[in-house]
């Protein structure tokens, strides 16, 4: 398969996903990611594996979901938090929903309440520094078809996380709760769709290719220094020292190389526990497929 073949599929799985929540066949943000993810793995790409973590850790990468494309002798990774902004519906009171909210930053004396969303934000620099492409991605409920604002109609509306933190940092503070109206501004400028986002990771737009021999079931990351100084100008307070200290060490990412691996189960359970990465999904495209510009 080609990369913009691939591409498509994912983006019309999104579709479909969309058309089940719209039909209430997903009920939340949760469901969506769990039933995209559980159909992508077992999607016609060769060997897939995955694995969803059960309980509430911390989440190292401000991130609910991690994909793993594995090519001829290369990886590519990509990241993504979810938003579910539920466009449609209004509190009680008759306001919009409130997808974000106010989190604590304990590094502030007296502690400081910032946007969650925004802290999230900042932690997805550690993906951006490992050479991992990072997006944002917010579920959308009208019909697919549908046009709305700035969202897009057929799909997910997503943001590349440089354009998502380069948005916040010139447009509000950190303590400054994101709405529906702040992402429908941040849409008009840098908003596209899952195809766009697939294509680009594949074809080296976003995200290194690492090397990887077939027989590998290991990869290890450092970050870049160019990377790693891009990213951590996007971080304030004590996330901060938490990064550098983190990214002093080697990230060491299982790579499973068969299906049904029961040990490859237990690294790929072992990562997300440490990582805090809500899913794992593992994509191999086949020993022909290379990660390449197009």
């Amino acid at each position: 398969m080609t990369a913009q073949q691939i591409a498509q599929n994912l983006f019309d799985l999104d579709k479909s996903c969309r058309d089940e929540l719209h039909r209430n066949v997903i009920s939340d943000e949760n469901d969506y990611t769990s039933t995209f993810c559980a159909v992508l793995r077992h999607g016609n790409y060769g060997p897939g594996m995955g694995q969803k973590l059960s309980r509430v850790y911390e989440n190292k990468f401000g991130c609910d979901a991690m994909l793993v494309f594995r090519g001829a002798n290369q990886v590519k990774v990509g990241v993504w938090e979810a938003k579910y902004p539920r466009l449609t519906q209004k509190t009680n009171n008759n306001y919009k929903y409130s997808w974000d909210y106010a989190s604590v930053d304990r590094s502030k004396i007296p502690h400081q309440a910032i946007s969650h969303f925004t802290h999230q934000l900042q932690r997805q620099a550690k993906a951006h520094a490992l050479g991992f492409a990072a997006w944002e991605m917010f579920y959308n409920e009208h019909a697919v078809g549908t046009t709305y604002r700035n969202f897009d109609p057929q799909g997910s509306s997503c943001v590349w996380w440089q354009d998502a933190i380069s948005y916040q940092q010139n447009q509000f503070s950190q303590t400054s709760l994101w709405n529906s109206d702040e992402l429908n501004n941040m849409l008009s400028g840098s908003g596209t769709n899952l195809f766009h986002i697939v294509f680009d990771l594949l074809t080296c737009k976003q995200g290194e290719p690492f090397a990887l021999s077939r027989d590998s079931q290991k990869l290890a990351v450092r970050p870049s220094s160019g990377r790693l100084d891009e990213a951590m100008s996007r971080v304030s307070g004590e996330d901060r020292e938490v990064f550098m200290t983190e990214l002093e060490k080697e990230l060491i990412l299982p790579i499973p190389t068969r299906r049904f691996d029961a040990e490859a189960s237990k690294e790929m359970n072992k990562f997300i526990h440490e990582q805090g990465i809500h899913r794992y999904t593992y994509i191999d495209l086949g020993p022909e497929f290379k990660f390449e510009e197009a």
